[in-house]
């Protein structure tokens, strides 16, 4: 999970978008800190700071270390998430979206529709045997 997490945050903040919202982050930073982007600006000339920010946060992407610190983090949270009450999720996520939630899945991994269309003696050919014995055995 972690190597697909780093995966997705490269791309994006990689991709168009990622860099417009980094922009649009970096605009809300300075909003009040005037004085501040000037003398960034000093230091770093007329290029964008998003130039020099943008490669950085994908080089974060990049390193081992930040899929180690994600897996440690994933792993502790994951740990916090088992000991929560049946109740806690209930209240985040809502009784309603959990049952549509388990509804779908159910749909999606039991082919009702095709069990429902097939002959009783196809579905039972495998217990056949076992369904003779014990009727016989009364």
């Amino acid at each position: 999970m972690s190597h697909f997490i780093v995966k997705k945050g490269k791309e994006y903040f990689y991709s168009a978008e990622g860099k417009r919202h980094l922009e649009d982050m970096l605009d809300d930073f300075f909003k009040e800190r005037g004085k501040l982007i000037n003398l960034i600006q000093l230091f770093i000339g007329n290029e964008k700071l998003i130039d020099k920010i943008q490669p950085e946060i994908i080089k974060f992407f990049e390193q081992s270390r930040t899929i180690d610190i994600l897996s440690v983090m994933l792993v502790k949270e994951w740990g916090n998430l088992e000991k929560w009450d049946i109740e806690k999720i209930e209240g985040m996520i809502g009784r309603e979206a959990i049952k549509q939630w388990i509804t779908e899945k159910t749909a999606e991994m039991l082919p009702v529709a095709s069990i429902m269309n097939k002959p009783d003696r196809e579905l039972t050919a495998d217990f056949s045997d076992i369904i003779v014995e014990r009727a016989f055995r009364f």
